[in-house]
């Protein structure tokens, strides 16, 4: 992690609650919203989610790629918020959003016609 992500995160800690929250997906549209979401201060992303073993344990913007099996672990550990879910990126098994479904986190299903202004009005107004 960057030292400006990691003090921007701590200051953004630091003066109220910020939404934790975990980016379905790892492909430009997940890159472009999660950087959006930074610079905004919106929120701190906790993780990217993909299915692919050679992104797993990667860093994308300070936060770690996982595999969806681990999501109701993050949630449950990172106490997250959110999870953002855009259509096409990634297809996560039922077995797991019902892992998630029993928590208070909630699930932001994106279709891909969604522009970004869109996406970060929705996360503001959750």
């Amino acid at each position: 992690m960057s030292w400006f992500t990691f003090l921007k995160r701590f200051r953004l800690t630091q003066t109220c609650y910020v939404k934790n929250i975990i980016i379905v997906g790892v492909g430009s549209r997940p890159y472009q919203l999660a950087n959006a979401i930074i610079e905004a201060g919106l929120a701190n992303i906790i993780a990217f989610i993909d299915d692919e073993p050679w992104n797993n344990r990667t860093e994308l913007l300070g936060a770690t790629v996982r595999y969806p099996s681990d999501i109701a672990a993050l949630v449950q550990r990172y106490k997250v918020d959110i999870i953002i879910d855009l259509e096409g990126e990634l297809s996560i098994a039922q077995n797991i959003w019902q892992e998630v479904e029993g928590t208070s986190v909630t699930r932001l299903r994106c279709p891909k016609t969604t522009s970004l202004d869109e996406l970060l009005h929705c996360l503001r107004s959750q």
